[in-house]
């Protein structure tokens, strides 16, 4: 539900900003020696626009068939501003308002508004109605109009967007909100699919539960994404029962995996709510199963239960078999976990990031969200991944609290040819086997250049680096002396001094340098601690 509180100052402002641009007073029409390009599909004819006669002497507006609906229109003036308008078959419309704050939320001004609008199937007249009328009152040239996208402009003004279409509510789905018919782009990588509103991330969801995998397509986020409003509480807690939210189907499952590249584009979605039965092993985080990209997002005020595989932004990541691998092998890059994860049940494999990986590569990835289990069970939890088979970890960091059967602050299980590099823990591990980076870490695995100074607490076994290592490489990683109450036998043990010493920082940079280019500089973090720049950022 959206908020019904009027911001007298913001409307002005953005009025002021209309007025400016020319929307409310400058007439919608084409530079003389113009020429409006239309795609073969918009519906929209060439000509004088004028309504043409049909074989009874009836008369039709071309096009309008395809403007009839509800759409979801960002205002180029500011796209801090959305109008959520209908066109109905009579001539009428009813439309909302809304602003956009900086958490991604909506506030609706002065309720819904109606009036009456001319479309001749070049130009549209938006006619103010009753109250004080939508903020897209006036008169418009309209650049693109197909099934699924319009495009709008004055002479300095354009507003675009989608159709939205259907609620859910009712159907299998529950409460769930409004789904897209189609996303606005292309698909390519220059020109994507956009991602711009709750309606087209659902839409995206349903296209792969029902088939399409989008391998090699490219999606790019446009706003920050809200779900649901409030899930956590400030604790990292459920806020309430639950019942109120809209329940989450993740982009992808094992049978139909999403296989193309996502980017959040530096954007966040909010309110991610998954609350799956006991007795359903599956997949489960904002993407279920991905053997393609993403990369640029964070997630934030989201809660997931389940049993299986879970993961704040992704459940499980598969290696991508045959002449693709190279192209599209999988790959999770610049991504922040805020979610709370809970495993219920039998055995599952939960991360902040990535539930459960094969072959795939996590670069510039970090968990603040808080994982938790049973105690009777035998969950798997890592800060970043719960289990990785062959994968590379780098550039990663944990600063979040993990409280699973077995847990590690970066890895729960680093598998057969799995690399770890260039990687930090400062959250608390408090587990019944706790490892400061991984709970295990098997045959031909690696962890090099990485550091733990994290509280590490096993109720049965607790070891600062790994308390299982099995034939593995451990080159440059460092612990916090105080972080376990036994030495580690692996890693080298350090006081907080020496840690936040200037010569540990230049040991640390010259190791990551002579690991490659790809591989983030340290530097001294607010708390005195070595921390890669990257994560800075916030």
């Amino acid at each position: 539900m959206v908020s019904l509180r009027f911001h007298e100052g913001r409307k002005a402002c953005f009025l002021v900003l209309c007025l400016f641009y020319g929307l409310l007073f400058l007439p919608s029409c084409s530079k003389d020696g113009d020429e409006d390009v239309l795609p073969p599909d918009s519906g929209i004819q060439d000509g004088s626009g004028e309504s043409q006669e049909n074989e009874e002497g009836s008369h039709s507006q071309p096009g309008k068939d395809l403007l009839l609906g509800t759409w979801g229109l960002i205002h180029s003036v500011s796209d801090e501003w959305k109008t959520v308008i209908t066109f109905n078959e009579d001539g009428t419309y009813t439309a909302s308002d809304y602003y956009i704050d900086m958490n991604g939320e909506y506030t609706e001004f002065e309720g819904t508004s109606e009036g009456r609008y001319d479309f001749d199937g070049v130009s549209l007249s938006i006619k103010l109605g009753s109250g004080e009328g939508t903020v897209l009152t006036g008169d418009y040239e309209v650049l693109v109009l197909t099934q699924s996208e319009l495009r709008i402009k004055s002479e300095n003004y354009e507003a675009h967007g989608t159709k939205e279409s259907g609620t859910g509510e009712g159907g299998e789905d529950g409460n769930r909100g409004p789904v897209s018919e189609a996303f606005m782009g292309n698909g390519t990588k220059t020109d994507p699919y956009l991602i711009m509103t709750a309606a087209d991330l659902r839409k995206l969801s349903d296209d792969v539960r029902n088939g399409t995998s989008f391998r090699g397509v490219f999606f790019r986020m446009e706003n920050d994404i809200v779900i649901n409003r409030n899930v956590l509480t400030s604790a990292g807690n459920l806020n309430g029962s639950g019942n109120n939210f809209e329940q989450w189907i993740p982009i992808g499952a094992e049978k139909t995996p999403f296989s193309g590249s996502f980017d959040g584009n530096g954007y966040s979605i909010k309110g991610i709510y998954i609350d799956a039965d006991e007795d359903d092993s599956n997949i489960w985080g904002l993407f279920g199963c991905c053997t393609g990209s993403i990369s640029n997002l964070d997630l934030k005020d989201s809660f997931i239960r389940g049993r299986g595989n879970i993961g704040g932004i992704v459940g499980g990541k598969y290696e991508i078999l045959g002449d693709m691998k190279d192209d599209y092998s999988p790959k999770l890059f610049h991504c922040r976990n805020y979610a709370t994860i809970e495993a219920i049940g039998k055995t599952s494999y939960i991360g902040g990031c990535v539930g459960r990986c094969s072959y795939a590569m996590i670069d510039h990835c970090a968990n603040y969200g808080i994982l938790l289990s049973d105690n009777d069970n035998s969950t798997v939890g890592g800060g970043i991944a719960g289990a990785t088979n062959g994968t590379l970890v780098l550039n990663c960091y944990n600063e979040g609290d993990i409280n699973t059967v077995r847990g590690g602050g970066i890895a729960g299980f680093l598998s057969e040819d799995g690399r770890m590099e260039n990687c930090f823990n400062n959250g608390c591990i408090e587990t019944k086997t706790a490892g400061g980076l991984c709970v295990l870490a098997s045959i031909n695995s690696s962890i090099v250049n990485c550091v733990n100074y994290g509280e590490v607490f096993g109720r049965g076994v607790g070891d600062a680096i790994c308390p299982n290592v099995q034939s593995t490489d451990l080159s440059f990683v460092y612990y916090l002396e105080t972080s376990v109450t036994t030495d580690s036998e692996d890693g080298i043990s350090m006081t907080a001094k020496q840690m936040k010493g200037t010569s540990f920082l230049k040991t640390l940079n010259s190791n990551a340098k002579n690991l490659g280019s790809d591989y983030d500089r340290w530097i001294t973090g607010k708390d005195g601690f070595p921390v890669l720049e990257w994560s800075e950022e916030l």
